[in-house]
């Protein structure tokens, strides 16, 4: 359907457009509100072309959340990094899950557009969080020469992940010095 065809055009592209132009944490933003307004569109489009573009827009931005994977890969201690993309894995069968108890739900009382509706609802969550939670990746600063904000990103993931150890803290003085003197 026109859903799937817009994430395999969004999946192939957006992590690359994301790097070079906007920012990974700029990039999920842009998912998750594109997937809030487009999916509320699709529950109000007045005709069949409105619907089919509106839903394939949504298949843009759900094609966009490949770019969570490098996020939480970036943030994380490499000994994680099979579950955590486990875990990013099951928010997509949790998705369906949530998607089938709506229908069954919804689709006895109402209509489709009260479902679609339901189904913008987790987008508009995401989007409150993520608001709240997300910071720019290292790279992407790094490679835009934002490198003083990128000590500060590197210092953050640090203590995210608990490391104060020695080599880490003298990397990152080495890192603050070599931008001072630059």
């Amino acid at each position: 359907s026109i859903v799937f065809l817009g994430e395999f055009v969004s999946a192939m592209i957006a992590g690359v457009l994301s790097d070079i132009f906007v920012g990974r944490s700029a990039m999920i933003l842009l998912a998750a509100s594109l997937l809030m307004v487009f999916g509320l569109v699709s529950a109000t489009a007045p005709n069949y072309i409105t619907l089919i573009a509106a839903r394939y827009i949504v298949g843009l931005a759900l094609g966009m959340f490949v770019i969570p994977y490098d996020v939480g890969i970036e943030w994380s201690p490499a000994p994680v990094w099979g579950k955590l993309v486990q875990f990013i894995c099951c928010w997509w069968g949790l998705g369906a899950a949530f998607i089938t108890c709506c229908a069954w739900i919804i689709l006895p009382i109402s209509n489709w557009r009260v479902l679609v509706i339901a189904a913008a609802f987790p987008a508009t969550v995401a989007f409150a969080i993520l608001c709240y939670i997300l910071r720019e990746s290292p790279l992407f600063l790094v490679e835009q020469e934002r490198y003083a904000e990128a000590v500060d990103s590197l210092a953050e993931v640090a203590h995210f992940n608990h490391d104060s150890s020695v080599e880490t803290t003298e990397a990152l003085n080495r890192l603050q010095k070599a931008i001072t003197y630059s």
